[in-house]
């Protein structure tokens, strides 16, 4: 299990009072936000270099789900400004990122080399090891990254001989549906990710279609042109298929609309593997 060391004294950190001035929000919820951005950041950008992702994807990662003046863009420069993250250029960083994973990337470091020189002690020198794994042109066991499950392996024969769909396949189908109906189509990787982890089976499903359906016909969704349509990732995250949809205002609208505050729905510690 990934880990990052987190101080008891972020909370009360000028840096993070900072930043929750910036974004409005209280110290809780803006410690959230940063460690969930380095949660994601462990699995996305161990090096803490984010130049690759654009300010969506970074707010995706931090489960920030401001909208309209609040939005991705804002989010990112209140980081920058706060100085969490450090901006040279068109190269983004997370400030002192060794700090808080720098031992979780030396010791993932370790075990990839100790597995590698294991690896290779039992190679024949047929560019292969006795397992199978391919090696270079010294016999060295070349890296291997953890690949997605064969998604053209999408039926299994049962007892009688039927082509029968796997419950891979099945998940599968059930997100490409969700991600058609869904009209924001922005963070399809971190959705997915999100999407895998709600293990959504045919009753969850079912129960998010008839709840995305009904508040796409929403006068908030539909206002604007759709400029108030949460993010998809966070419409997950969120569990917003719960949420209920006010009724039409009776004799119009004055066009204003109270800001919905973000807030932190849960931490979770996690500890270090055996």
């Amino acid at each position: 299990m990934a880990w990052i060391e987190s101080h008891q004294e972020l909370g009360r950190h000028p840096k993070t009072k900072k930043l929750a001035r910036l974004l409005g929000a209280s110290c809780a919820t803006t410690v959230g936000h940063l460690h969930f951005l380095w949660w994601w950041a462990l699995d996305f950008a161990q090096d803490g270099d984010l130049s690759r992702y654009d300010a969506q994807e970074i707010a995706e990662g931090a489960c920030w789900d401001g909208e309209g003046d609040r939005g991705a863009d804002f989010f990112l420069d209140q980081l920058i400004g706060a100085g969490f993250v450090d901006k040279d250029g068109d190269r983004l960083t997370l400030h002192d990122w060794d700090e808080y994973a720098g031992r979780l990337i030396e010791r993932r470091k370790k075990d990839r080399e100790r597995k590698r020189v294991a690896r290779s002690a039992d190679d024949d020198g047929s560019g292969t090891t006795s397992d199978g794994l391919p090696t270079d042109t010294d016999g060295h066991l070349e890296p291997q990254y953890p690949t997605e499950p064969d998604q053209t392996k999408t039926t299994a024969k049962n007892k009688s001989g039927d082509n029968t769909t796997t419950p891979a396949a099945a998940a599968d189908d059930r997100f490409a549906r969700f991600w058609a109906a869904y009209p924001k189509k922005v963070g399809k990787k971190n959705t997915l990710a999100v999407w895998k982890r709600l293990k959504v089976d045919d009753d969850l499903f079912d129960i998010i279609m008839k709840a995305l359906n009904a508040q796409k016909q929403s006068s908030q969704w539909q206002r604007d042109d759709g400029k108030y349509i949460p993010n998809p990732q966070s419409w997950l995250n969120g569990q917003r298929w719960e949420d209920e949809i006010a009724p039409p205002k009776q004799g119009g609208s004055n066009g204003s609309e109270q800001q919905r505050t973000t807030t932190l729905s849960g931490f979770h510690v996690a500890t270090d593997e055996e």
